[in-house]
């Protein structure tokens, strides 16, 4: 079985890179982040954001700087269920390959993920946990798990090792990922 993540992957150091915003870009991602989605103005801090930062916080491990990092990029997370979404997607990362699903409809596996891993990842990819799990994030993880591919490259094209995703998979488009698939194959079976 190969390794769930590219090792050599630099996507720590740019996670930690950019997390940090200047006066300025918060400002602007705030009324970004307003203007795009006004519900957040309704949400309970006790019952919806306080438990939400704490996770991402104490049970993902993000720190501060990431935490607010993620939110601003992708204020639809706050919005999100974290009983009934966000934590069943961390869950499913974290969750043993199944090498031996036939289909994406009977993959019951996940990425084999470390929390490293999972908080790099959406760090980088935050918009990832927004997708839903049982149509998009399954059956791109089913992809990966058939073909025998880490995720960990942080390049668009999956790196120069045959055998990496890239971490973007999730996040790209249908036709986009059903080309970079014919693309792997083809290299693959050169």
């Amino acid at each position: 079985s190969l390794p769930r993540t590219n090792s050599t992957s630099s996507s720590t150091d740019t996670s930690q890179s950019k997390t940090t915003f200047t006066s300025y870009e918060r400002r602007r991602l705030l009324a970004q982040m307003l203007a795009t989605n006004p519900d957040i103005l309704t949400l309970s801090i006790e019952n919806n954001l306080q438990p939400k930062f704490d996770y991402f916080r104490h049970t993902v491990g993000l720190s501060i700087n990431q935490t607010r990092y993620i939110m601003l990029k992708r204020p639809q997370l706050l919005a999100l269920s974290l009983e009934r979404n966000i934590i069943p997607k961390v869950e499913f990362f974290m969750a043993s390959r199944d090498e031996n699903a036939k289909t994406a409809n009977q993959y019951s596996g996940g990425l084999g993920m470390d929390m490293k891993e999972i908080r790099t990842w959406i760090t980088q990819y935050p918009q990832t946990l927004t997708f839903v799990l049982d149509s998009r994030i399954k059956q791109r993880t089913f992809d990966v798990v058939r073909l025998g591919l880490m995720v960990g490259s942080d390049s668009d094209d999956g790196g120069d090792n045959e055998f990496v995703a890239p971490m973007n998979f999730i996040t790209r488009s249908e036709r986009s990922w059903k080309k970079w698939i014919d693309v792997h194959i083809a290299l693959v079976d050169q």
